[in-house]
């Protein structure tokens, strides 16, 4: 799980750098909070407990599909992060069910 984490975590910041001020609309959200939105989330839910994991995980899926409305998401890397988030529910061995 962790291992997943920290990959989730590594392509959201790697992500970041995708985001130009060129994407940029007159949304109340720059494309630049959103991205900084994202990696505050991602690195909560890598630091996830039991106790809150689907609320964090929660959380990094809705930052994610934001900076998807806000930044655009042409090749699809974003989109791939928030589908293998799942419903972001634990399954009986612990895993977030997909």
């Amino acid at each position: 799980m962790k291992k997943t984490n920290f990959v989730s975590v590594f392509a959201a910041v790697s992500l970041l750098s995708s985001c130009s001020s060129g994407d940029e609309s007159n949304s109340a959200l720059s494309c630049e909070q959103a991205s900084l939105a994202t990696m505050e989330a991602a690195f909560a839910f890598s630091n996830a407990t039991d106790q809150n994991l689907d609320q964090l995980c929660t959380a990094y899926k809705n930052a994610l599909a934001a900076q998807i409305d806000v930044c655009g998401d042409a090749n699809g890397e974003l989109q791939a992060l928030v589908n293998n988030l799942g419903d972001c529910q634990l399954n009986a061995e612990g895993r977030h069910r997909n």
